[in-house]
């Protein structure tokens, strides 16, 4: 198990995007297991982009089964440039049915991270740790915005893997 101490999550401000009211509350469980603030609960797509414009938040742990809007088509909203109020906000997404077409989506979309329900306080904490610790930049290529998909960050000098814009358009560093 992880060191849950290494951080004070208390001033977090936390979205949980998930239809299930069951769902919500064990994930609010698990959140205040890390001493993290009761989070804001969104039970449909629309509440959960009200929050998020509103409320500012530092996070959202979005459910692939919303409704109207999947948490599919609500991770690719906020990933909008044009039309997100926040397009760089770290997201978790999470999902009872972890088939790898449903991660590779989640990742070609925008996903920070990707869970498995149901989540642990451990498995939740590393996920926000690595948020932390390993933010990846965020890219912007000709179909897609949001984190560099790749984990480990090669140097390829002058060959460069990718042809199309393969620089960041701006690092962890200077977003802060």
């Amino acid at each position: 198990m992880s060191d849950l101490t290494a951080y004070d999550l208390s001033k977090l401000k936390i979205v949980v995007a998930e239809e299930s009211p069951f769902v919500q509350r064990l994930v609010a469980a698990v959140l205040t297991g890390l001493r993290a603030p009761h989070p804001y609960a969104a039970n449909t797509s629309d509440v959960a982009m009200r929050i998020v414009a509103e409320a500012e938040p530092d996070l959202v742990i979005l459910d692939w089964e919303l409704k109207p809007m999947s948490g599919l088509d609500v991770l690719r909203a906020l990933r909008d440039e044009e039309n997100s109020p926040n397009p760089t906000i770290p997201i978790i997404m999470i999902s009872g049915h972890c088939a790898i077409e449903r991660v590779t989506a989640s990742r070609d979309n925008g996903a920070n991270e990707f869970m498995a329900k149901p989540i642990t306080v451990d498995a939740l904490y590393r996920r926000i740790v690595a948020l932390i610790e390993k933010p990846r930049p965020f890219i912007r290529i000709e179909n897609y915005f949001g984190p560099c998909r790749r984990r480990k960050i090669e140097d390829y000098g002058d060959d460069e893997r990718r042809r199309v814009n393969p620089n960041p358009i701006f690092s962890p560093e200077e977003a802060a």
